[in-house]
């Protein structure tokens, strides 16, 4: 009966190959890779560089808020359950304007010539933006609406959400917080 011999080298060269394997397979749950989502998910990316014309002030770079927490927010306001976000967002900055948080909306469809983009938004006072450039929002990477995200003050995104409800207000009230720490 023959025996085989296992030398060190060859055992070292499989667990090289081994790990060079399971490096490029990845690892199952790595909070670092993107997550695909309709709800909730963190995360800890740049924000993208966007610059905004809305109806009531003078253009945004969303870049230049950092030191600030912010959520934007793209919808359809031809949507009834997205505009039902608006009275939620009200009542988050009135709690958390004083510790630096603002808000952007993005009005993302685009209306038409018969429908006034402020009429829909009678009564809130942040910056209201009307983007009609789908291929430019795709680009952005918003892929569906609605569409919102948490930034700290670092600039970094810490939070996206879809559609945000009085059931979901909690949970992104505790990520606005740690945002504006």
């Amino acid at each position: 009966m023959a025996t085989h011999h296992i030398r060190p080298r060859h055992i070292t060269f499989f667990c090289t190959i081994l790990i060079v394997m399971l490096a490029g397979a990845g690892v199952p749950g790595d909070p670092s890779s993107p997550q695909e989502t309709t709800s909730f998910s963190s995360r800890s990316a740049d924000i993208p560089d966007l610059t905004w014309n809305p109806i009531n002030g003078d253009e945004i770079k969303l870049r230049s808020l950092e030191g600030f927490g912010v959520i934007y927010s793209f919808l359809d306001p031809t949507d009834e359950r997205q505009l039902e976000q608006l009275p939620i967002f009200q009542a988050i900055l009135e709690k958390y304007e004083s510790k630096g948080l603002k808000i952007i909306t993005v009005v993302a469809v685009t209306l038409p010539d018969t429908v006034a983009p402020g009429s829909f938004f009678e009564g809130y006072d942040w910056p209201i933006v009307v983007w009609n450039n789908q291929a430019e929002l795709s680009g952005s990477g918003i892929t569906s609406l609605p569409s919102t995200a948490i930034v700290d003050r670092k600039c970094k995104v810490v939070m996206k959400v879809s559609l945000v409800t009085s059931r979901t207000q909690m949970m992104l009230e505790s990520a606005i917080a740690a945002a504006l720490r």
